[in-house]
């Protein structure tokens, strides 16, 4: 069956040509359109998903303005220690503190971001290490992991495992062991760094004091959690938490899922945040232009149907059923949108570089496909292929065998010519 409609379908184009083509080239545009898109909006979803324990691992927010919307992440330096003391749900905490620093490598220097941290950040967060031990990667003060871009940039090499490199703290240099080696940050990763250091070499640093102090937030501080742990229940332990709150002073806790960093109002303040609504826009917009393709589709689709009625016609005279004629040109219509689906394709990749330039992102079509992008696509073909061949189907397969032999055939007060 499938066969047969392919052969009619080759055979239709084939046969005309032009407006064929036109039909598919303004379809695959929509499809396109819809392709970059989707691509954005998983994007935006799928931050931070891909670290392993990422539905339990919260950041830890404050309500400044005690109106029940928390609208803070910074944190003083002892509230992860003593939340962990307080809680027994909490498995890790890790605290994270951005800087620029100015970096020596043989007597060159260059300034780099650099991120202070607590020695359970591989415990917590999903970065693999290419080499050193996870461990213990960050358990020395004077210790650095960094990434494998920035082993390119300054070693020309991968593997520097024990290498010296200088940081400058306040007028003097420190030298770092270098003990660990990540592969490349995710791109939909929240959290984005090159140098890891130890949050104790703070106390080689003007902050020193505020590691004890309450009064002074500058971190911003992650939990993970034990399995099956209510999450209701606490963030009401940690409302009651007298003691630390009073610490604080200023605003009740609350916990954040990780998940929902990028597309939250309360800022990370080390990546940019982004918001939901420009997701929503794009959809929009995208489902506008594939939906005007597709009627546009149809239309001519009409217009060449005037050439199929006796075609029709001699099917019913034979014990065609109207189902049957509906399957027909429905599947068809479903072919021709797969030929427009793998044009688009091509068009997707040719527009993909000035569509990162334009949103600032790096996306890429993934052929090894997933259920999330498998059940995209398909639902883009079926909405693709319902709209754009129901009316046609519906319509053709209406016609009585004794009105087109007769050739009095109407729609909308206007004769079908019939060649």
């Amino acid at each position: 069956m499938l066969i047969n409609y392919f052969k009619i379908a080759i055979r239709n184009l084939l046969k005309h040509k032009i407006i064929s083509f036109i039909n598919i080239f303004g379809l695959s545009l929509g499809i396109t359109c819809c392709l970059l898109v989707f691509l954005y909006v998983q994007n935006e979803y799928s931050f931070d998903k891909f670290h392993k324990n990422a539905n339990s691992i919260f950041r830890i927010v404050g309500d400044n303005d005690n109106d029940g919307i928390p609208d803070n992440s910074l944190m003083p330096y002892p509230l992860g220690p003593s939340l962990d003391q307080e809680l027994p749900e909490i498995m890790y905490y890790v605290r994270i503190r951005e800087y620029d620093r100015i970096v020596k490598i043989d007597q060159n220097l260059f300034s780099q971001k650099l991120i202070f941290t607590d020695s359970n950040f591989f415990n917590v967060f999903t970065f693999p290490l290419l080499y050193g031990d996870p461990e213990s990667a960050l358990k020395n003060p004077n210790s650095v992991v960094i990434s494998k871009k920035m082993t390119q940039k300054y070693f020309k090499t991968d593997n520097v495992i024990g290498k010296i490199i200088s940081m400058k703290f306040e007028n003097e240099f420190h030298d770092l062991l270098i003990t660990g080696i990540t592969e490349k940050v995710p791109a939909n990763s929240t959290i984005q760094f090159d140098f890891l250091i130890s949050i104790n070499k703070l106390k080689d640093y003007r902050e020193k004091d505020q590691l004890n102090q309450w009064a002074s937030a500058g971190t911003q501080t992650f939990v993970q959690l034990h399995k099956n742990v209510s999450i209701a229940n606490l963030k009401s332990k940690l409302s009651n938490l007298g003691e630390i709150n009073r610490s604080l002073g200023r605003f009740p806790l609350s916990l954040q899922p990780i998940v929902k960093l990028h597309l939250s109002e309360i800022k990370y303040y080390f990546t940019p945040n982004s918001k939901p609504v420009y997701s929503y826009i794009l959809s929009a917009i995208a489902v506008a232009v594939l939906f005007i393709a597709c009627i546009n589709f149809m239309s001519l689709s009409i217009g060449l149907s005037s050439n199929r009625t006796i075609e029709v016609g001699i099917r019913k005279i034979i014990g065609s059923k109207r189902i049957q004629i509906i399957k027909q040109f429905l599947g068809e219509t479903f072919i021709l949108i797969c030929f427009a689906f793998l044009i688009g394709l091509v068009l997707t990749e040719l527009f993909l570089p000035g569509f990162n330039e334009i949103t600032g992102k790096n996306l890429s079509i993934n052929y090894q496909l997933n259920l999330t992008t498998l059940i995209g696509i398909l639902a883009l073909l079926f909405f693709a292929g319902f709209i754009a061949g129901s009316y046609p189907a519906i319509l053709l397969s209406k016609f009585k065998p004794v009105d087109v032999f007769k050739r009095s055939l109407k729609l909308v007060g206007i004769n079908w010519i019939i060649r």
